[in-house]
């Protein structure tokens, strides 16, 4: 049986919220985010002292300044319940005690490195996260971990719609922001393969992202009838020792291939009309730049670049990018690529035509629906072609955020990562109609 499993190490550009007109961020000598976080800190101070009457009915009691814990390995902590907090017990976190009705964050370690790695808006996503469970404490919500922190990642996707939505007198987002958000969901993922109903358990990236996303597209009454109505997790695990040791890659000479068979099969049941993409050749734009129905790709293009060519029914692409993926992003990083190219020849097949931007998120879409049916095992019953290992869908958002566009996001021609893993799940939960229905 053939598996997958990618391992990423991903690094992205410094981006920062901006603060709204009248509000500097002068930071501390120390701590470049300090004034970032205090202006975040005072915006969810207000968004639920008005939100969480209107979703619970129940009075806003704000966090005193003193209970904003910065903590560091010379700080003696308050109790959290019975027992000491220590240092080593807390590094490189941040949480909120219901018992001591404090939220505390490694300012040592931590957040510096979160702003050095992300920029100023991965800290505040984490603090609205923390935030959330503060408002879980209010409301007198409990039950199992991955419930609450699921519910906590969609409470903070609600605060920052409410910031994107301009509806903040002291922040606004900055392009990218939200891109760097799926980065830092990245970092604080459950490791691959863990079981999402343990104690602590905080669920994947993919599982974080969809229930930030929840908050972010639905609002925080959505949040709230996480009680009733949950988001769905997606548990794939790895199905032996030696499949976790290994990693379950393919060797890179049989991704391709493997790839291709496998989404043959799948738009084979589903277009009467169907055609396959004949050819995945690779080319070396340092001897030669590239034709593509009948016009030579830009060295711009072509370098690092990956096509549909209808006229000889191939996706062509740099030598050198495919392996430089695989590297980065393992063989499911390399899988998605292709995908998302087989589904720019199937638009083609049908005659789907739209704007640049509502086009590229259909592809995304696509691609995971397609996901969706391998899982789901719809064209592969007898489970001889792909399958999936713990840790792909997190690989996929990585791939989302290796291949963005920041020239084309800026035009608005684009899509941001953010915008593509949504298409991408509404793929994958949905399948094929609703996407059909992205591009009218």
């Amino acid at each position: 049986m053939r598996r997958i499993l990618l391992v990423v190490v991903l690094t992205v550009a410094s981006l920062a919220l901006v603060p709204a007109a009248g509000h500097a961020t002068t930071p501390t000598r120390a701590k470049p985010y300090a004034g970032t976080l205090r202006l975040a800190i005072a915006d969810l101070q207000d968004y639920w002292s008005t939100t969480l009457p209107v979703i619970y009915g129940v009075q806003y009691t704000p966090i005193p300044a003193s209970k904003i814990i910065p903590y560091t390995s010379t700080s003696k902590l308050p109790r959290c319940g019975p027992g000491k907090v220590t240092y080593k017990a807390v590094a490189q976190n941040a949480f909120y005690c219901n018992a001591g009705k404090f939220l505390a964050y490694d300012d040592e370690n931590l957040f510096p490195q979160l702003q050095k790695n992300f920029g100023d808006f991965t800290i505040a996503l984490t603090v609205a996260h923390e935030w959330g469970h503060a408002v879980q404490d209010q409301a007198g919500i409990t039950g199992p971990t991955i419930g609450l922190e699921q519910q906590a990642d969609c409470f903070a996707g609600a605060w920052v719609r409410h910031v994107a939505n301009g509806e903040s007198t002291r922040l606004s987002l900055r392009e990218g922001n939200l891109d760097t958000g799926l980065a830092g969901f990245l970092t604080f993922r459950d490791p691959p393969g863990s079981d999402p109903t343990a104690e602590g358990a905080h669920g994947s990236a993919f599982d974080r992202v969809g229930a930030f996303q929840e908050g972010y597209d639905n609002g925080p009454k959505r949040c709230a009838d996480f009680d009733q109505n949950p988001p769905q997790l997606v548990d794939i695990p790895f199905v032996s020792a030696g499949d976790a040791r290994n990693g379950g890659n393919l060797p890179y000479k049989d991704v391709i291939p493997a790839t291709a068979e496998d989404l043959d099969a799948y738009w084979s049941g589903l277009l009467t009309d169907y055609q396959s993409v004949q050819h995945i050749s690779a080319y070396n734009p340092d001897r030669a730049l590239p034709v593509c129905d009948g016009q030579k790709l830009s060295r711009a293009a072509a370098v690092n670049g990956i096509a549909y060519c209808g006229a000889s029914s191939t996706i062509a692409y740099d030598r050198r990018l495919l392996p430089a993926v695989y590297a980065r992003s393992g063989d499911f990083g390399v899988a998605v690529v292709i995908a998302a190219e087989w589904a720019v020849a199937m638009q083609q097949l049908e005659k789907v035509t739209g704007d640049a931007k509502a086009l590229e998120l259909q592809q995304s879409c696509f691609t995971g629906s397609w996901a969706g049916d391998v899982v789901r095992g719809g064209h592969n019953p007898d489970g001889k072609l792909l399958t999936l290992s713990a840790g792909d869908l997190d690989e996929a958002i990585q791939s989302f955020l290796i291949f963005r566009d920041s020239a084309k996001i800026s035009a608005g021609t684009g899509a941001t990562a953010f915008e593509n893993v949504d298409a991408f799940r509404t793929g994958f939960f949905q399948g094929e109609q609703a996407c059909a229905a992205l591009v009218p």
